[in-house]
């Protein structure tokens, strides 16, 4: 066998062992909350797998259904009009419309993969936006993501970063769940652990 076809003998195998879904499109579409008629914006992402693809639609707004276990930031109701609600984990889980849920950890990874990992994933999904004053946003997933900034007993706080609940439960304690975020002066992505009191935005994805 001569040298080229070992090297493309290699390289076919290594594409069928490494093999990485990749995003082969982007849809908007509209939501609209039968609950209270409130319409969200939402994005359609098409997955090309190995095998197959298949389609994944996230909200693109962060939910802002009136219930409880859920604030507006600072108290104030403009905030929940311009970014949404912030929801206690046991409210999240309650919270997306029938036909809708909280996205599990696999499901922010496999959104965070496709916009470029870990590393770089925060930038894409930050809304194009002058509320981002440093590590601006591209919005490159339509994501529309916002400083939304997050709750607990003793107030409210980081309103430089947006916060999402995962519906996977911690990993540490079963007091805590998974949430991720961005902050305005970084482009990664971050994943943590929250106490489920905390108050988080709420991002819903189709089933």
């Amino acid at each position: 066998m001569n040298r080229f076809l070992t090297l493309l003998l290699v390289f076919f195998l290594v594409n069928s062992f490494c093999y990485q879904p990749r995003l082969w499109g982007q849809e908007k579409g509209v939501f609209t909350d039968e609950r209270d008629g409130k319409a969200y914006a939402t994005v359609t992402y098409s997955i090309k797998s190995k095998d197959s693809t298949i389609t994944v639609t996230w909200m693109a707004q962060n939910l802002n259904f009136q219930m409880p276990e859920s604030v507006c930031f600072n108290n104030d109701p403009k905030n929940c009009v311009n970014s949404g609600r912030l929801y206690t984990w046991k409210g999240a889980m309650q919270a997306c419309p029938v036909g809708w849920s909280l996205p599990s950890d696999n499901d922010w990874y496999q959104l965070v993969e496709l916009f470029g990992g870990i590393n770089q994933a925060g930038r894409h999904l930050k809304a194009k936006k002058k509320v981002w004053p440093e590590g601006k946003g591209t919005n490159k997933a339509i994501f529309n993501g916002l400083p939304t900034g997050s709750a607990d007993s003793n107030g409210f706080y980081n309103s430089n970063a947006g916060f999402f609940w995962s519906s996977t439960i911690g990993t540490v304690a079963e007091s805590e769940a998974s949430d991720w975020s961005f902050v305005a002066w970084s482009k990664a992505m971050r994943h943590w652990q929250g106490g489920l009191g905390i108050g988080n935005a709420v991002r819903c994805v189709k089933n």
